[in-house]
């Protein structure tokens, strides 16, 4: 078996599937593991809350021009 194929199997399960009992038994095991996700990632949902210009002007450095759409802060 090839490395293409043995790399193959670790990533398609049909293809894993599909090979005879012989080929199963010298693919190697993964070595990143088996990482089944136990979650249903579709209902996951990640990110950053808030408008475009809070979301920049929260990261914004340069406090005293509107580079980012922020306010210019006085100097203290």
């Amino acid at each position: 078996m090839t490395k293409i194929n043995i790399v193959r199997a670790w990533k398609d399960p049909a293809y894993f599937a599909s090979l005879s009992v012989e080929d199963r038994a010298i693919v190697p095991a993964n070595p990143a593991g088996n990482f089944g996700v136990a979650e249903d990632l579709g209902a996951i949902v990640g990110g950053r809350s808030g408008s475009v210009s809070a979301r920049l002007a929260a990261s914004c450095t340069n406090k005293t021009s509107t580079c980012c759409n922020c306010t210019p802060t006085a100097e203290r």
